[in-house]
């Protein structure tokens, strides 16, 4: 799946990757790919959860999260994405290797 942006200043896409101490989320933060014909940032999302920082208008910024389970994707809260993490964890640290996010 693909998400294009403006090429502007202050866009940027994170693959979710687990629980961080310092900044609630560890993220992996992608390299969009240049359009230059159509001036824009192409990012390539695999399946998982993604943290997205997108232009608003007037200067603003949209932040939100997605999950991608090709071929769709649905818009998730801080909670959720919080939830869905510590429930994973909580299966990782029994051995069980529960993750049902790739």
């Amino acid at each position: 799946m693909e998400l294009h942006f403006p090429r502007i200043k202050g866009v940027w896409v994170a693959k979710i990757t687990g629980l961080d101490s310092k900044y609630v989320f560890s993220r992996q933060f992608l390299k969009g790919t240049p359009d230059l014909i159509n001036d824009l940032w192409i990012f390539d999302l695999k399946d998982g959860i993604y943290d997205v920082c997108e232009p608003g208008t007037f200067g603003a910024k949209r932040r939100y999260y997605l999950r991608v389970i090709e071929p769709a994707c649905h818009e998730l809260t801080f909670r959720e994405v919080k939830s869905q993490l510590e429930l994973e964890r909580t299966f990782d640290l029994r051995g069980l290797n529960f993750s049902p996010r790739t």
